[in-house]
């Protein structure tokens, strides 16, 4: 079994806290990505990163991994 390395442990700590990220403001990206401290670009690329949806059509040049392909949740406004 192949060791589990610091990058693959804080790279899985990012994904979920981008997404928890996105849950607690409603999937809004703009106000998640000030929680976050992130510019709205760079949320959008490491969301990317991590295989997370955010409604936003992905470049071709980003890469997706189906591994962990998680979509935020589509809060219905009334």
């Amino acid at each position: 079994m192949p060791a589990v390395t610091f990058r693959d442990v804080m790279s899985s700590h990012a994904g979920d806290y981008l997404y928890e990220s996105l849950v607690r403001n409603g999937g809004n990206v703009t106000a998640a990505a000030r929680l976050a401290g992130l510019s709205r670009s760079g949320f959008y690329r490491l969301c990317a990163r991590h295989g997370i949806s955010t409604g936003r059509p992905v470049q071709s040049h980003t890469v997706m991994h189906s591994r962990s392909q998680r979509r935020a949740p589509r809060i219905a406004h009334a």
